[in-house]
């Protein structure tokens, strides 16, 4: 689950976007501490069987995020 703010609320996700989750598992972002990302995030509210509303928020898009290079060699930083 990811964290997220609405006004001063803060929220849980569940990470939707297939492709950020692929960048992610071929480690081609990383984050760092304050880092954050720019999402679309759909709230869905269904009933419960006791009449409660029972929300779920996923993040299906994300539009901006964090990128830093994953390798940085001796040679990188002397050129």
């Amino acid at each position: 689950m990811w964290k997220f703010k609405l006004g001063d609320r803060k929220l849980s996700a569940k990470m939707a976007d297939e492709d950020f989750l692929k960048l992610m598992d071929e480690r081609k972002i990383a984050f760092g501490m304050g880092d954050v990302i720019v999402a679309d995030i759909e709230t869905i509210v269904t009933k419960k069987s006791d009449d409660t509303p029972d929300v779920k928020h996923y993040i299906r898009k994300v539009d901006q995020c964090p990128q830093y290079a994953t390798k940085v060699t001796q040679a990188d930083l002397f050129e």
